[in-house]
């Protein structure tokens, strides 16, 4: 029976499950702090820490980038900056002998994730979107997620123009703030706001009725340019999903559905690619 660690790193906490047979193992799936803006000992110690008090055959680690993901060596500025030209897959394997470490793109990690747990059967070209702290898009063909030759997702979204600058700034936790806070003067957090719409509040009403109408647009483009037939949603904005997608569907005819596993599906994936690998991607060149 081998054991193997999935591992999905955020700014805060780090989740956690152990999988057997692919399926998570009873009491296994949890998480720890981290701190981002720690020093690279302080940060690597709390995942070392965690890893040999739960020894495993594999660990594959989800996080953002950019990154060299065969290396894992961070090339990130914004975030675990102390971490930045660490290759920490020999690091890691350093001090745990015995045990492979990967490194898989957090939104590649979402997408696979949702794809193994059958939620883009009967669509012809699903895609993944995760709503945080920022924008994370990506899109599959023929059960393949599809990434550029950085092993992030290809066509990213996040980035692209649209209306008065990019698409992030329209669509995410930073734009539904910071929307909030200059149409009502006050500064909540998303949960917040979902709270208070969902009593009525006008004003976070609309804040949420507008992002919902620009992710329906962005879709529309992504179907129109990609091809994209349905949109899994992920994300912690996507427990709000009732009070966006009626706005969204409103300007797109493409399917929505919110992921069944909010807390974990990037878990799935991340245990996915850690054992089927390059067989779950497809590498778009330019």
């Amino acid at each position: 029976m081998s054991k193997m660690i999935a591992l999905d790193v955020g700014g805060t906490f780090v989740k956690h499950a152990t999988f057997v047979d692919g399926k998570i193992l009873d009491g296994s799936l949890g998480l720890f702090p981290i701190n981002e803006k720690g020093e690279s000992d302080e940060i690597l110690s709390a995942i070392l820490t965690f890893l040999k008090a739960n020894p495993a055959e594999a660990v594959c680690v989800s996080i953002p980038g950019p990154m060299d993901y065969p290396t894992g060596t961070s090339q990130m500025k914004h975030k675990f900056a102390s971490l930045f030209g660490i290759p920490m897959k020999a690091w890691f394997e350093e001090r745990l002998p015995g045990t492979r470490v990967d490194f898989v793109h957090d939104g590649v990690a979402f997408l696979i994730g949702v794809l193994y747990l059958k939620e883009g059967e009967g669509a012809k070209r699903p895609a993944g979107v995760m709503l945080g702290t920022g924008l994370g898009f990506g899109y599959s063909k023929d059960g393949k997620v599809l990434i550029n030759e950085k092993n992030t997702p290809d066509y990213p979204l996040w980035n692209m123009p649209y209306r008065d600058g990019i698409a992030e700034d329209y669509i995410s936790a930073r734009a539904i703030r910071a929307n909030y806070l200059k149409a009502s003067g006050n500064a909540l957090d998303v949960k917040e706001i979902a709270d208070q719409a969902r009593k009525g509040d006008e004003i976070s009403i609309k804040v949420l009725h507008d992002a919902g109408e620009a992710l329906g647009e962005l879709m529309q483009i992504r179907k129109e340019d990609a091809g994209i037939d349905r949109v899994i949603l992920g994300g912690q904005i996507a427990k709000a999903a009732d009070l966006f997608l009626p706005a969204a569907k409103e300007k797109t005819d493409v399917e929505f559905k919110v992921t069944a596993y909010l807390d974990n599906a990037a878990l799935y994936g991340t245990y996915a690619y850690s054992v089927y690998g390059r067989d779950l991607v497809q590498v778009v060149t330019a």
